[in-house]
C-alpha cells in the first residue's frame, strides 16, 4: 500500500463514524433522486392540477385568490399555508411534481432532527455512536422516503410541528407547543390525532390555562394571511377542514383499522351505518387508557410523554373511520423513537413496520394484501404495544 493510501485509510478508519454518516446522507439524498419521477392518482388528479391552478391565478400574488380544484371537481382540501408554500414553488424553475416532493424530502431532514432530538431527551445516556447510526438508518427509512419522495405527500410537515410541540412539553414550554401544534394543524387537519395527548396533558398536568388551546386556531388564522390578502376568507380557511371530515364514505380508505375486520372498507354501507359507533367507540378507548393512567398515578416524565402520545396517537387512528393509509405516520415516527430508546420495542416494531411497508405498497403499487389479515395483525401489534408500554409508564 502507498503512502498516500495508508494516510486516505487511516484518516477513514479514525473519522470512521462521520464517514459513514456522510456516506448516509448522500445514499439518503441519492435515494429520493432516484424516485423523483414515481408518479401517482395523488398526484396525476390532485396535486399537479392545484398547482397549475395556482400558477395560472398568478402564483405568489394571486393563486390563492380563489379555490382550485382536482381533476375529479373536488375543491382543494389541503390548507391555505400548504397552499401558499406551493405559490411560493410556482416562481422556481422546477418541475411542478418535484416542486411537491423537494418541500416535503426539506421537512424529511428536519423531521429525522427532531426525532434525534426528542431521544436525547428522553435518554441523556444513550450511546451517541450508537445515536449516529441509528439516525444514518432513519435517514434511509422506506417509510419516511416513500410517502415524501415516491407519493409526493406532506405528512413530514406537520409531523415535524408535532414533534417540536412534543419537545417543547417535555421542556414545560407550553406557550411553544401550542404554537408549533398550531403550526402542525395549520399544514393539515390530520395534526387533529395528537389532540388527545394535549387534552390528557392539560387534566393532568395542570400546568398551563384552556386558554392555551386558543393559540391553534389563531396560528390558523395568521398562517392564512396570505390567502386573506388576496380576497379568500377566515370562514373558507375553517370550512377546509370541516370539508375534510365529510370528504370520505367508507370505514377505511386502505388503513387497516379495527374496523375493515368487521366490513372490508370498501362499502359505503359499513360506513354510514358504523360511523357514529366507531367514533364513539375511539373516545371510550382514549377515556379509558387515559384514566388508567390518571387512576395508577404514572409519572408525566420526557419517556412517558413519549409512550402516552404514541399510545394516544395509534388508538385515535387505528379506530376512528375513514382512516387513509398514510394517517399512521405520526405513531409511525413515534415509534421509531420508542425503538431508539427503548429496545425491548424491536418486536413490536418490526410487526408494525412491515404493516406499513404493505399499506404503502398497495397505494403505490397496487400490490395486494388481504386487508381483513393486515387489520388483524395490526390490532395485535397494537395491543403488544400498549401491554409493554403501560408496564413501562407504570414501572
Amino acid at each position: 500500500m502507498l503512502k498516500v493510501e495508508e494516510k486516505i485509510v487511516s484518516y477513514i478508519m479514525e473519522k470512521k463514524v462521520y464517514v459513514v454518516f456522510g456516506l448516509f446522507i448522500l445514499m439518503g439524498l441519492a435515494i429520493r433522486v432516484f424516485v423523483r419521477d414515481c408518479t401517482n392518482g395523488d398526484i396525476e388528479n390532485y396535486l399537479l392540477p392545484w398547482y397549475e391552478q395556482i400558477k395560472a391565478n398568478g402564483g405568489i400574488f394571486g393563486g390563492l385568490s380563489k379555490p382550485i380544484y382536482a381533476n375529479t371537481g373536488e375543491v382543494c382540501n389541503y390548507t391555505f399555508a400548504y397552499q401558499f408554500l406551493i405559490s411560493i414553488m410556482t416562481s422556481l424553475p422546477i418541475k411542478a411534481m418535484y416542486s411537491y416532493k423537494i418541500l416535503s424530502v426539506i421537512f424529511d431532514y428536519l423531521l429525522i432532527g427532531a426525532m434525534v432530538k426528542l431521544v436525547l431527551l428522553v435518554n441523556e445516556k444513550v450511546d451517541k455512536k450508537a445515536l449516529v447510526i441509528a439516525f444514518c438508518l432513519i435517514l434511509i427509512h422506506p417509510i419516511i422516503f416513500m410517502n415524501s419522495a415516491m407519493w409526493g405527500q406532506c405528512d413530514s410537515i406537520y409531523t415535524f410541528w408535532i414533534l417540536a410541540a412534543i419537545i417543547c412539553l417535555v421542556k414545560e414550554k407550553y406557550t411553544k407547543a401550542f404554537v408549533f401544534y398550531g403550526l402542525a394543524v395549520a399544514f393539515k387537519l390530520q395534526a387533529v390525532f395528537a389532540l388527545p395527548f394535549l387534552l390528557f396533558f392539560y387534566v393532568y398536568k395542570k400546568r398551563f390555562s384552556i386558554l392555551n388551546f386558543l393559540i391553534v386556531p389563531t396560528v390558523v388564522v395568521i398562517t392564512s394571511i396570505p390567502a386573506l390578502l388576496q380576497g379568500r376568507t377566515v370562514i373558507e380557511a375553517f370550512k377546509i377542514y370541516s370539508g375534510n371530515t365529510s370528504l370520505y364514505t367508507r370505514l377505511a380508505m386502505g388503513y387497516p383499522s379495527f374496523w375493515t375486520i368487521i366490513s372490508d372498507g370498501v362499502k359505503t354501507e359499513g360506513y354510514y351505518s358504523l360511523k357514529l359507533v366507531a367514533i364513539a367507540v375511539t373516545v371510550c378507548i382514549l377515556a379509558a387508557h387515559m384514566y388508567y393512567w390518571i387512576d395508577n398515578k404514572a409519572e408525566l416524565s420526557s419517556r412517558n410523554i413519549l409512550y402516552m402520545s404514541f399510545i394516544l396517537t395509534y388508538t385515535a387512528v387505528l379506530f376512528l373511520p375513514g382512516m387513509h393509509e398514510r394517517y399512521g405516520y405520526v405513531y409511525e415516527m413515534l415509534a421509531v423513537i420508542i425503538l431508539l430508546c427503548n429496545y425491548k420495542t424491536a418486536k413490536c416494531y418490526l410487526g408494525l413496520f412491515f404493516i406499513s411497508i404493505a399499506i404503502y405498497g398497495c397505494a403505490i403499487y397496487g400490490t395486494g394484501y388481504n386487508m381483513v389479515v393486515l387489520s388483524i395483525v395490526n390490532l395485535l401489534v397494537y395491543i403488544y404495544y400498549v401491554k409493554l408500554l403501560d408496564g413501562e409508564i407504570l414501572s
